[in-house]
């Protein structure tokens, strides 16, 4: 997904209701700036389901994980029993994301064949985020009109431009991430006039299923600083088109990281720790 949303940015660059021969560029820059900060950081900051395998580690405690986990949902042990919630834990305690599982009562299990490689399966939510609770944001609307079955590309609300519970507006936006009970979906497109949403199923992992009228709709809030980092960016990048002319190369530990010269120092200086850094 991209992290800000042509709404964002077109309010960053004070652009009015008549400016929109560049709203596919503007766009395309967001998509560009938003795959930039991932590698920069070596990291995601939407939250994705995926299902995530590993070896058995050397010290038989800890299982250091190779992604940001927002919400363990199940872990199965190399013989194919699901290890409860009861026999670990996930660390660090008091913040997100977690980086490592610690068994407290339980011991890892080698596969049926044997084998260490690969054997761990984490089913989880996997992203950068401060918290869950953060993340997903009641809009103040719920599906309208028919539930909504497992192949609609469309939803009904009541009002597209209200005012989110957090006190945004409009309340929905081309490009946000929503969710629907467990399912994920990208807003394609919106018509204001009919109060009706185009939508991508199934986004980020997840699987489409029907869902009932009047079920509450959720909104992904990226970071604030990521949204700001993306809008920057992205923004820069439009004032400055031949900026790729001019691109520096910095090295860093995972190899070389093309940095667009003179890019907005607060870009970098806003962004979180990378991974590499861990």
């Amino acid at each position: 997904m991209n992290y800000a949303t042509l709404h964002q940015i077109r309010s960053y660059l004070k652009l009015s209701e008549y400016e929109m021969n560049d709203d596919a560029l503007l766009t395309n820059l967001l998509g560009i700036s938003s795959q930039w900060i991932e590698r920069y950081c070596d990291r995601r900051y939407d939250i994705s389901l995926q299902d995530r395998v590993y070896t058995i580690p050397s010290d038989q405690d800890y299982l250091m994980l190779d992604a940001d986990l927002m919400q363990l949902i199940t872990l199965t042990n190399g013989d194919g029993t699901q290890i409860p919630s009861s026999a670990y834990r996930l660390t660090p305690a008091n913040f997100f994301p977690k980086h490592s599982i610690y068994l407290k009562n339980v011991t890892w299990q080698y596969d049926d064949d044997g084998f260490a490689e690969d054997a761990i399966k984490v089913k989880g939510l996997w992203g950068y985020h401060t918290s869950l609770e953060k993340a997903w944001i009641i809009s103040g609307d719920t599906i309208q009109d028919t539930q909504l079955s497992i192949s609609t590309s469309e939803i009904s609300v009541s009002d597209v431009n209200g005012i989110t519970c957090d006190l945004i507006s409009p309340r929905f936006q081309t490009g946000q991430v929503i969710q629907i009970d467990d399912e994920q979906l990208l807003i394609a497109g919106i018509d204001t006039d009919k109060n009706i949403m185009s939508i991508k199923r199934a986004t980020n992992g997840t699987n489409a299923a029907a869902h009932a009228i009047d079920t509450t709709i959720y909104i992904y809030r990226p970071m604030e600083n990521i949204v700001m980092a993306t809008i920057r960016l992205a923004a820069w990048r439009y004032k400055q088109k031949d900026v790729d002319s001019n691109d520096g190369r910095t090295i860093l530990l995972s190899g070389a990281q093309i940095i667009p010269s003179g890019i907005p120092t607060d870009i970098t200086r806003i962004l979180p720790v990378t991974r590499r850094s861990l």
